[in-house]
Parts: structure tokens; C-alpha cells; sequence
């Protein structure tokens, strides 16, 4: 794993209160072990995040942050800005949004 790289180049990793060195055989073993130990961990977190999501999609709920602007307000939005009478910050003023949550809603 991660040990072989370091001890080829002469470094070691020493843990000075539990005797954890890894230039002995046990410590590349306790070393490896919570090596395995933290990828485990990592993979059951990606899993159950993965159900947890398939279970959020299957009760039809849809993640993320809400849409700044409704279908109505964006046909407004793009009314205003064809018509040309206000600048674009009068625009993000009059929506409360952003100029780049307003030029996003200008592409859809």
C-alpha cells in the first residue's frame, strides 16, 4: 500500500505514545489494517448515501436548492429584457437575483 512507497525512499512513520512504527512488520500491519479500516469506512458512507438518495427519488423528491424564478417570472423576466426599458442591474433588483442567476434564466 501506502508504506512500501515511503520505506523504499528510507522514511517511516513513528507514533511515539503507542510503539507504532511502521519499519517493523506489526506496525506496517496495525498500519495497513487502519488503512483497510478507513477505505471501508469511506465505501459504506458512498453506500448508504447512494440508498439514500435512490430512496429520496423513488418517494419523488427532487434534491437541490430551489429555483430562483417560476416559469411566470421567468417569461417576465424575458419580456422585460426584450422590451430594453431596464438595465440589467434594475432587472436583478426587480427579481432579487443575481446577474448570473439572471443570464441563466435568460438561456433556458
Amino acid at each position: 500500500m501506502i508504506v512500501s512507497p515511503i520505506s523504499i525512499k528510507g522514511g517511516a512513520a513513528k507514533r511515539p505514545l503507542r510503539h507504532f512504527d511502521t519499519r517493523s512488520a506489526n506496525g506496517r500491519l496495525v498500519f495497513n489494517l487502519f488503512g483497510s479500516f478507513a477505505q471501508f469506512e469511506r465505501e459504506l458512507i458512498s453506500k448508504r448515501t447512494k440508498a439514500g438518495l435512490q430512496a429520496a427519488r423513488s418517494r419523488d423528491h427532487q434534491g437541490g436548492r430551489p429555483a430562483a424564478l417560476d416559469d411566470k417570472q421567468r417569461k417576465e423576466l424575458r419580456r422585460l429584457h426584450r422590451k430594453g426599458d431596464l438595465t440589467i442591474r434594475q432587472l436583478c433588483e426587480l427579481f432579487a437575483i443575481s446577474k448570473t442567476t439572471l443570464y441563466r434564466n435568460l438561456k433556458q
